[in-house]
């Protein structure tokens, strides 16, 4: 889980978007052969690619819908080629969620993708906004699996961290609000069945939960579900399941195994924007400091994803 694809036609429709966080926009070098030799490198079988940020809305829905389409079929095709070397979510035009139905079909009926990715914010709309209903309604009908990836949030404080990477805070921060937004709108009471992915260990919400348990409990109508029963963060957060890119360890995933077990965790790399290097760092900390059993360890690299992809659960069987 959590690692990458770069499209040469998404590559440079990015690189022509405006910049990100006054920085000139650089996607890394990626091709099929570069990603089969890390693979190798690291001892992974099978990697379920997405795109990055900043995603295929780069501010026109037309050439969103366009630039979703040219992604999730280069997806395809690599999935095609190498069936279990790879699997593929589906990049959404979000926010245009009329365009973002229609890829949704498109993508599960023809392409036959994985799952679906979505952005921890579409150009400022989060993923609990009302006019995002009708996109969630049809991923729950679907049962749907969804990976959260964060995104550079709408505003930033100045003069707070100027030259730092935008993604060392700021995306831990979005995955964050995005998580709260749905579970303050009620959403992940209203869609049970999506299966959500939440990246780089939960961010900060293991740290936040029993604060915003507390917070919910004062909240009113506010803090409640659809039925008006209290609205239960910590309960609702235990359903869900986290990647461990991002370097979660050691102190971070303290927290995480407070809320989860190990059963709702999936190892993550973020190649190719975490180098080789840092990806074999994260990789040698996760199977050498004693945090997780030789058995949870399996369960991280392999029978925890295999629950969400069924195509490759039952390539692997066989």
């Amino acid at each position: 889980m959590h690692t990458h694809f770069v499209p040469e036609r998404y590559r440079q429709a990015a690189g022509k978007s405006s910049q990100v966080s006054g920085n000139k926009l650089i996607l890394p070098e990626w091709n099929e052969d570069m990603h089969l030799e890390f693979n190798d490198q690291m001892g992974i079988d099978t990697a379920i690619v997405s795109l990055s940020s900043p995603f295929v809305h780069l501010g026109d829905d037309r050439e969103a819908v366009e630039l979703a389409r040219i992604v999730n079929e280069r997806g395809f095709e690599l999935v095609n080629k190498y069936p279990d070397k790879f699997g593929f979510l589906a990049a959404l035009p979000v926010p245009y969620v009329e365009g973002a139905l229609a890829e949704l079909d498109y993508a599960v009926h023809v392409l036959k993708a994985d799952g679906v990715m979505l952005p921890t914010n579409s150009r400022g709309v989060y993923l609990g906004d009302p006019s995002f209903e009708p996109l969630l309604e049809a991923l729950n009908a679907r049962s749907s699996v969804v990976f959260m990836h964060p995104a550079q949030p709408s505003a930033i404080p100045s003069n707070v961290l100027a030259g730092v990477p935008v993604s060392m805070m700021e995306f831990f921060f979005d995955i964050t609000r995005a998580v709260a937004n749905l579970l303050f709108t009620g959403s992940f009471e209203r869609y049970p069945h999506i299966r959500w992915i939440m990246p780089l260990g939960g961010a900060a919400l293991p740290v936040l939960a029993d604060r915003m348990q507390a917070a919910a409990a004062t909240m009113g109508s506010h803090g409640q579900d659809q039925e008006n029963k209290p609205l239960d963060v910590l309960g609702t957060l235990r359903k869900q399941h986290y990647d461990l890119a991002g370097l979660p360890i050691p102190r971070q995933i303290a927290a995480l195994r407070q809320l989860v077990p190990s059963s709702a965790m999936m190892y993550g790399s973020d190649w190719p924007y975490n180098k080789l290097p840092g990806c074999r760092n994260h990789l040698d900390t996760l199977m050498n400091s004693g945090t997780f059993t030789e058995d949870e360890l399996e369960q991280l690299f392999s029978s925890n994803p295999l629950r969400f992809f069924t195509r490759l659960a039952i390539l692997y069987a066989t």
